[in-house]
């Protein structure tokens, strides 16, 4: 009979996994749908790792690279986030919600500008 149960545990483990994928999934597509810079992001994300690969670039680099790549995805998802929620949820309330939504961007161009500095010094080597 445990045996069962714990069957019955990984069945439910699967099913819960495999709703939170979809959702994550889902929001993703809603992200690409609604902002284009998700494509531009997707684009250069191509473009950085294929050239990251032709430099032949060590382990930590190769990481360290992924990582900032994901720091502007992120970035860049939570700022398509918040202006969503204000502009669903307040949509009469443009001048106050701007401020909010202006600090939401300059965190994503904070985030862009440091992963373009960790960049440039990333592949100076592998170009000079």
């Amino acid at each position: 009979m445990e045996i069962f149960a714990a069957f019955d545990k990984i069945r439910l483990m699967k099913k819960t996994l495999q709703k939170t994928f979809g959702y994550a999934f889902s929001g993703i597509k809603i992200l690409f749908l609604r902002e284009w810079k998700f494509w531009l992001y997707s684009i250069i994300s191509i473009i950085l790792i294929f050239l990251a690969l032709i430099c032949n670039f060590h382990r930590l680099e190769m990481i360290i690279l992924i990582a900032m790549i994901g720091l502007v995805w992120a970035a860049e998802a939570i700022n398509t986030i918040i202006e969503m929620y204000f502009d669903y949820y307040y949509p009469e309330q443009k001048k106050e919600t701007q401020i909010l939504k202006d600090a939401s961007a300059a965190f994503v161009l904070i985030c862009v500008i440091t992963a373009s500095i960790v960049g440039i010094l990333l592949f100076y080597s592998y170009v000079k």
